[in-house]
């Protein structure tokens, strides 16, 4: 089986001008997935929300500390679990997403 992971709130991911990450580029590879019936051939997975616990599989507590106080402005760790940051702030409010895991 080969799983498709991903989430429509993936295109609200905006590291600025001129990084090559973006909406297009997202929507890029979800219409050649169809274009060439890849899509097809892979089994979606739905998000869920992630635990810390979940990301401690992958990174360090110290990581996972210093993420926390960069994404959440030193409010603390549950910030990290319930959103992250989905690009720079626009207007002087941060744009947000749920944080989640496929």
């Amino acid at each position: 089986m080969t799983a498709l992971l991903t989430d429509p709130i993936c295109r609200e991911h905006d590291p600025g001008p001129g990084h090559p990450e973006s909406q297009r580029r997202y929507d890029a590879v979800i219409a050649g997935l169809r274009a060439t019936g890849l899509d097809e051939e892979l089994t979606a997975l739905p998000p869920r929300e992630i635990a810390r616990e979940d990301l401690l599989l992958a990174h360090t507590a110290e990581y996972l500390d210093l993420a926390e106080r960069e994404i959440c402005g030193g409010k603390g760790g549950e910030c990290l679990l319930r959103r992250a940051s989905a690009g720079p702030p626009r207007d002087g409010e941060p744009r947000n997403g749920i944080l989640r895991a496929e």
